[in-house]
């Protein structure tokens, strides 16, 4: 790869810089295709281009084109994006395009620093708290991204945000980083579905975050379907200087929530919910969307009445809460009908699932349902959604 590349259409990546925030806030910027992305938190970052190349490389190969970096690229993230740009030209048809750098070779400080500690994606759900308690002994940090589902612009939810995941961190005995992005508002970012460009920017922040991080960990998802934080994919976005892996990839959801059954700390801050209508405080989860019902009767199955009085959920009654949903979409009806099979679920509860089941199959054999390509879309978007474990994603 070199930049004398004669036929290629290239998008112009800017110098990273780094500066200190009046704040004292430490931001990495730099401008892609002439618009400006950020990385921002309370510790020094890495200012070199591979925060951004791993998050930008997805994207420029979608649209066929090649992005240049001004500085050099470290020699094992190049190796590496070989494998990456193979995986991605297999899976969902990225044949072309990739990074120009000026000279291949290991930029300055590309060793890992003296605090290489272990970092683990964070977001308060299911998958991240599972990680949690297995990987626990080599965990240094949590990390926590404010933009991957929540606007930063949402100076409410960001701030309930911070105050339960700090407090499950407390009680885990660990420190929680937050790193706040605009990658999602960039217009090429956006140019593929989070389902495919998620694990670029997981990848993308644990880089911006290397020089304190030598190791970063993502929470598997239980699907094991082509994906950006795929277990055969994450570790294509290693570096020198960072390594980085999937824990528990295609572990079925209901062996990771009889873990979250035994951890008292994961019951109190519990958070899964995207829709984030949330009436109280409190109420982390908004309790009614499909994803906090279906979480919420799983556990019900494994330990009938331990979803009583879980702070981060709604006080009042979970059959109430139930009759409010219309509908499911059709790519989770096979998770609500193992849940109507299960006879430790009380008998109320699974009649309301069963009721629920038959309204969601008469709106979908409805002469007036959605056309099969907006539906297609659908199941996409609430596909990439529930991978959100932070991150985010919302584990």
């Amino acid at each position: 790869m070199n930049c004398s590349h004669p036929r290629a259409r290239t998008i112009v990546m800017s110098v990273p810089t780094l500066q200190q925030l009046a704040s004292g806030e430490w931001q990495l910027s730099c401008a892609i295709g002439g618009h400006h992305v950020f990385f921002r938190a309370e510790m020094p970052l890495y200012a070199g281009p591979e925060p951004f190349l791993s998050a930008f490389l997805l994207p420029t190969m979608a649209m066929r084109r090649y992005l240049t970096s001004p500085v050099p690229v470290c020699e094992t993230w190049l190796r590496n994006s070989r494998a990456l740009r193979a995986r991605a030209a297999d899976w969902w048809g990225f044949s072309s395009g990739g990074i120009l750098a000026p000279e291949v070779q290991a930029p300055p400080h590309a060793d890992v620093g003296t605090e290489a500690h272990t970092g683990l994606f964070f977001s308060g759900g299911v998958d991240a708290f599972h990680s949690l308690s297995a990987c626990r002994p080599r965990i240094d940090k949590l990390i926590f991204i404010e933009g991957a589902d929540t606007t930063l612009s949402d100076t409410t939810r960001r701030e309930q945000d911070r105050r339960l995941l700090q407090s499950a961190a407390a009680a885990a005995g660990l420190d929680l980083v937050i790193i706040a992005t605009n990658l999602r508002e960039h217009p090429l970012f956006r140019r593929i579905g989070w389902w495919e460009a998620h694990g670029g920017a997981l990848a993308a922040t644990a880089h911006a975050l290397s020089m304190s991080l030598g190791a970063a960990i993502i929470s598997g998802s239980v699907s094991m379907q082509p994906h950006g934080s795929h277990p055969d994919l994450i570790p294509t976005y290693s570096s020198r200087r960072l390594r980085l892996d999937v824990y528990a990839g295609g572990v079925p959801r209901w062996e990771k929530l009889r873990t979250i059954l035994a951890d008292p700390i994961a019951l109190q801050h519990l958070r899964v919910c995207w829709v984030h209508q949330t009436d109280g405080d409190n109420a982390m989860n908004c309790g009614v969307c499909e994803k906090c019902l279906r979480t919420l009767l799983q556990l019900e199955c494994l330990e009938s009445g331990v979803t009583h009085g879980l702070p981060t959920f709604p006080a009042d009654r979970l059959d109430e809460r139930l009759r409010r949903l219309k509908w499911i979409p059709p790519h989770v009806a096979p998770l609500w009908r193992h849940i109507a099979g299960q006879t430790s679920l009380p008998p109320s509860l699974r009649r309301q699932v069963c009721q629920l089941l038959k309204r969601s199959e008469r709106i979908r054999r409805s002469p007036l349902r959605m056309p099969p390509f907006l539906m297609d879309r659908y199941r996409h978007l609430r596909a990439a959604w529930s991978l959100h474990r932070h991150p985010g994603s919302a584990g």
